[in-house]
């Protein structure tokens, strides 16, 4: 072994361990499922929330530049499946249409108390192009489920700037998020363990470009 390739396990099994026992010391302090120090989305004042999955904090602050105030907040989850039980579980949400681009919801709707007004699965509008739901797929939805309910809250959950990156070349992210498959079978996860190797800007420029295609879309709603 050559002592770069030493060098480069050493560093990632650091940084593997450092992760796992972060992760230990959160599940220790807050359970299993979720963030419980997050904000109350359903207790929160708004008529219509725009989730924008996997939306990193910093990369919106950079590349997204709507009116209105920009502020920080903590999220219930990291995850769909931990997002949904933290702020709607075993709750009356009968005042929500959830749209949801992404399919986790009937993954894991029969292990919960789901109390929404009602779920649209805009997800049955799979573009096979991009092994994704367009964004201006979800303004369609979104426009026409607002007509249908005029008077209850719109939940309008967004893929992007999850991968699969749009109009991408990339290989890497080319992949459909399977539950059954665990962390170790996406990217994010072999780049943490240095399965892959890609360089920063390898994963952040079509990242970031999948983030501003998701922009008139926001705009439009």
């Amino acid at each position: 072994m050559s002592e770069i390739s030493f060098i480069n396990r050493v560093y990632h099994r650091s940084k593997l361990f450092l992760r796992n026992a972060n992760l230990s010391y959160l599940r220790w302090k807050h359970g299993n499922e979720y963030y419980r120090d997050g904000v109350d989305i359903l207790s929160a004042d708004w008529d219509n929330l725009l989730l924008m999955d996997a939306c990193r904090y910093d990369m919106f602050v950079e590349h997204v530049d709507l009116p209105g105030i920009l502020s920080r907040k903590k999220s219930k989850g990291s995850m769909t499946a931990q997002f949904l039980a933290g702020n709607f579980n075993g709750r009356d949400a009968t005042d929500v249409v959830y749209l949801t681009g992404n399919p986790m919801y009937r993954r894991i709707e029969a292990n919960y108390d789901f109390q929404f007004h009602a779920v649209v699965d805009a997800w049955h509008e799979w573009d096979e192009e991009n092994s994704t739901v367009l964004p201006e797929t979800m303004v369609r939805e979104a426009r026409r489920v607002r007509e249908e309910y005029p008077n209850k809250r719109l939940l309008v959950h967004f893929l992007q700037p999850h991968f699969p990156f749009i109009g991408s070349k990339t290989k890497f992210d080319k992949q459909i998020p399977d539950p059954k498959e665990g962390d170790e079978a996406q990217f994010w996860e072999q780049l943490r363990t240095g399965k892959l190797s890609l360089s920063p800007e390898e994963v952040w420029k079509p990242y970031n470009r999948n983030l501003r295609h998701l922009v008139p879309s926001l705009e439009t709603l």
